[in-house]
């Protein structure tokens, strides 16, 4: 709500003990009642979100259309803007902590063996504002500059939102490339994880609070989940959660397809599918940090960058198609005054210059228009895979192993 310039008109105490507003507390979802005015047509909602210090819940009141055409604007204006949705991860993406435990940090001896090879260029270990180090990947700055031409980025972490923005900041001190959502997970991660494990604890993926290293534990699979059950606990960051027009926006009133619904146009760049709700992995360009580097980091040149820039590329050339023959689809089944309608009268005279719509109406530009795909970038990814798949093909040629060749 509060990024839609949205503010809180009441407040109600938080019924202490209540297991259904507990779980919603540990979640950055609302709840929301739909309600009309007595002898009105008019659908209002009244969002509910607990505070996280489950003290008070704050109620907001909008009008449905309201927030739909604003969660609608959204996206269309990041399309009118040639930018589409990127999420990017922060923990062993696009930083690593310094610190003294086995996994998932940079030792303090390589971050400083980092800082001597590196000492004729800015050094890639940078201080954050609780003093704590983090070690960037190569190029980020410069991958960041790069793609806040083509992308909306966003970032996301499971640390705290304090660590989010501290991370933020260093790398991107005058805000100019991360414009969307600093997203921290932290609130989701301990609430799915907060029931007693029944197995060992193994380490989390990243940093989860402000202690010196920033240690943590989750569970594996056999945990009892926040909702009693043996199933393993829904993964953390979710879509959902930066991105309102995945769930929501105004429905189409012409009868034709919309573009983005669902989760058709954000990307996500992560060292981790599991960490994302399984029908969001298609939005999950996967990286790992490069083999034998005597510091950590991760290769954003030249493979992310190039799917990222062929996805945007493809996907707004088949945009354009789409929204040029959307267009003529559009015009094609709209009655114009001064012609008949299909009761066989004339309205020439009537209403000025109102238009209608004839839902039921065949045309072969309306027909041509509902046979095309509608684009995505998901779509877009699969078919650069599919092409890197066939150009590898074509470029690698080997003997059968020895255990196929005929006697």
């Amino acid at each position: 709500m509060a990024q839609h310039g949205i503010r809180h008109s009441c407040v109600f105490e938080f019924p202490v003990g209540d297991k259904w507003w507990g779980d919603l507390s540990g979640m950055r979802k609302s709840a929301y009642i739909e309600f009309k005015a007595e002898n009105s047509t008019v659908q209002w909602e009244l969002h509910l979100k607990p505070s996280r210090d489950r003290t008070n819940i704050f109620g907001y009141i909008c009008k449905h259309d309201d927030l739909a055409n604003m969660i609608t604007s959204q996206k269309f204006n990041l399309l009118k803007a040639r930018r589409l949705p990127l999420v990017l991860d922060l923990d062993d993406t696009l930083v690593r902590l310094v610190g003294s435990e086995r996994t998932r940090y940079v030792s303090e001896a390589d971050a400083a063996k980092g800082m001597f090879l590196l000492r004729s260029m800015p050094s890639r270990v940078r201080k954050l504002r609780d003093g704590r180090q983090v070690v960037l990947t190569e190029y980020v700055e410069e991958f960041l500059e790069w793609a806040s031409k083509l992308y909306e980025i966003s970032v996301c972490s499971l640390g705290e939102q304090s660590y989010v923005d501290m991370v933020a900041d260093v790398l991107d001190p005058m805000r100019t490339r991360i414009r969307g959502t600093r997203y921290s997970a932290r609130q989701e991660y301990d609430y799915l994880n907060a029931s007693p494990s029944t197995t060992t604890p193994v380490p989390a993926p990243g940093p989860l609070n402000n202690a010196a290293n920033g240690t943590a534990t989750t569970n594996t699979n056999t945990n009892v989940n926040a909702n009693g059950t043996n199933q393993p606990p829904s993964p953390p960051k979710d879509l959902l959660s930066l991105y309102a027009f995945c769930a929501m926006g105004k429905p189409s009133t012409d009868g034709l397809p919309e573009i983005g619904n669902g989760f058709t146009l954000p990307l996500i760049v992560d060292d981790l599918t599991q960490m994302w709700p399984p029908e969001q992995h298609d939005n999950v360009i996967v990286v790992k940090e490069r083999k034998n580097s005597p510091v950590w980091t991760v290769n954003l040149f030249p493979m992310v960058q190039h799917v990222l820039g062929a996805v945007h590329q493809e996907f707004f050339r088949a945009y354009d198609a789409w929204d040029r023959a959307r267009a003529a689809a559009l015009a094609s089944i709209t009655i114009t005054p001064g012609i008949e309608t299909l009761s066989g009268e004339n309205h020439s005279n009537v209403n000025g210059g109102l238009t209608a719509i004839d839902f039921t109406a065949t045309t072969p530009a309306k027909t041509a228009f509902l046979s095309m795909v509608v684009p995505s970038t998901t779509g877009c990814y699969k078919e650069w895979l599919r092409g890197s798949l066939r150009d590898q093909i074509s470029l690698t040629a080997a003997p059968p192993p020895p255990n196929l060749t005929a006697a």
